[in-house]
């Protein structure tokens, strides 16, 4: 046991040299939306999602072939620098395929304007990180601050480009106006992507827990 422990150890400690010429290292496939509250502020709802397919950068073949083509697609063919992965594990993942629209809806009604079903977009927030603007502007800046720099958009004023390489999630959703009655409501996500698809995912949350803030 102790020799496994010490190989561990010295495996996840070894850095990895790799010469890039995208930014983003990994493409995770959208399958499923997974809602959850934000650990570190029960107040958000984090937009997760799981799959069963991932394109890396390392891939060799069709994969391969599909991963290049979505660095194509985004603009993301001029990295050109080395980087170094420790434990050999890649730290940018964004998703595909690409998202267009995202729509928030609560089962109750949330206020005379808002009754139960219809879309709570004018009063949410939703905060993401995002490689966009990095790539786009030909990898200005530092490379390691992408991932520390947090957009807060209005989710009814999202556009479809502002969907384009999120990074981790598809971002945290951030009540910017309360219910008239601060009870438990069943809030749904419902995802739409470029290729035609739908996701959706629906969490138990209790906005009673603004009363204690």
């Amino acid at each position: 046991m102790a020799v496994l422990c010490l190989f561990l150890s010295v495996r996840c400690d070894k850095s990895y040299e790799y010469h890039m010429d995208s930014f983003i290292q990994v493409y995770d496939k959208i399958e499923r939306l997974h809602l959850m509250t934000d650990l570190n502020d029960q107040t958000q709802i984090v937009v997760g999602y799981s799959g069963n397919e991932r394109l890396d950068f390392r891939d060799k073949g069709e994969k391969k072939i599909q991963f290049d083509r979505l660095c194509q697609k985004h603009g993301d063919v001029g990295f050109d620098q080395d980087i170094f992965l420790v434990g050999d594990l890649p730290r940018i993942y964004s998703h595909y395929p690409d998202i267009v629209s995202m729509t928030v809806y609560s089962d109750q009604d949330f206020d005379e304007a808002h009754p139960a079903g219809t879309p709570l977009d004018d009063c949410i927030n939703l905060s993401y990180i995002t490689a966009r603007d990095y790539i786009q502007s030909g990898y200005r800046g530092d490379m390691l601050s992408v991932r520390n720099t947090e957009f807060t958009t209005s989710l009814d004023k999202m556009t479809e480009t502002d969907f384009y390489l999120l990074l981790d999630n598809l971002g945290k959703i951030k009540f910017k106006k309360l219910p008239e009655v601060l009870s438990e409501h069943q809030i749904s996500v419902v995802v739409k992507s470029k290729d035609g698809q739908t996701f959706e995912d629906t969490i138990s949350f209790d906005f009673a827990i603004f009363k204690l803030l």
